[in-house]
């Protein structure tokens, strides 16, 4: 899988590196990729945008999908990232937490 994507904006394909960014909000028709430093509104679709990531992208909820390397920490309801707070939902909750368990070191 690669590290970036190409993203159709306004006519124009431009290269977006993945390690920036944070999460993909879904809002209807359209997506919202923020970035560490810029927010992009794209016209798209979730669900086939998150079969073209790598495994390191997971949906916490209906309407969110997060850069796992970008979670700075978490509980049962909520995954921590630098500016933002993204709640986890029943649907995605188990896999989820499971995924990020992985990672726990246990005291």
């Amino acid at each position: 899988m690669q590290d970036y994507l190409f993203i159709r904006k306004e006519r124009k394909y431009t290269r977006l590196e993945l390690q920036d960014l944070e999460y993909i909000q879904s809002q209807g028709n359209y997506l919202l990729l923020k970035l560490s430093d810029q927010e992009i509104r794209i016209k798209g679709n979730l669900c086939s945008l998150l079969d073209q990531l790598p495994h390191y992208f997971i949906q916490a909820n209906r309407s969110y999908v997060v850069n796992f390397k970008k979670i700075l920490s978490f509980d049962n309801k909520c995954l921590k990232l630098t500016n933002d707070e993204i709640s986890i939902s029943g649907d995605f909750k188990e896999k989820l937490l499971q995924e990020l368990n992985q990672y726990v070191y246990r005291v």
